[in-house]
């Protein structure tokens, strides 16, 4: 559960790979310490979950393996604060609601707690 939401909140990114040479480009991150999970054949090539931070590292790896990554999915919260950073006014105006429900809260405990 923990390391779930430790994934989505760096990032991962679904990814396929075909090519030449799919079990050399599987040994060669395997020994540069790349973090992969759910690696399973699918079609002519391989699908699977890598960090988004490691996706960007291995373009050299992929390249001299005779491998295509291609991204099927993009999955966490750097994707999300991407896709919304041109709306400041929806983040400002979540943060003022959270701010305002935890204000009221503290205002109705203490009225409680007096009266």
């Amino acid at each position: 559960m923990l390391i779930k939401l430790v994934r989505f909140l760096r990032g991962y990114v679904v990814f396929t790979l075909s090519g030449s040479y799919p079990e050399r480009f599987i040994n060669l991150i395997n020994r540069s310490g790349v973090t992969y999970w759910d690696l399973l054949p699918s079609g002519k090539g391989y699908s699977g979950n890598m960090l988004l931070r490691d996706y960007l590292n291995i373009r050299r790896t992929a390249k001299k393996s005779s491998v295509k990554l291609r991204v099927k999915k993009r999955i966490g919260v750097p994707f999300i604060i991407k896709t919304y950073s041109a709306r400041k006014g929806l983040a400002i105006g979540a943060a003022l609601a959270v701010f305002l429900m935890y204000f009221l809260f503290a205002i109705g405990l203490v009225l409680i707690i007096k009266g």
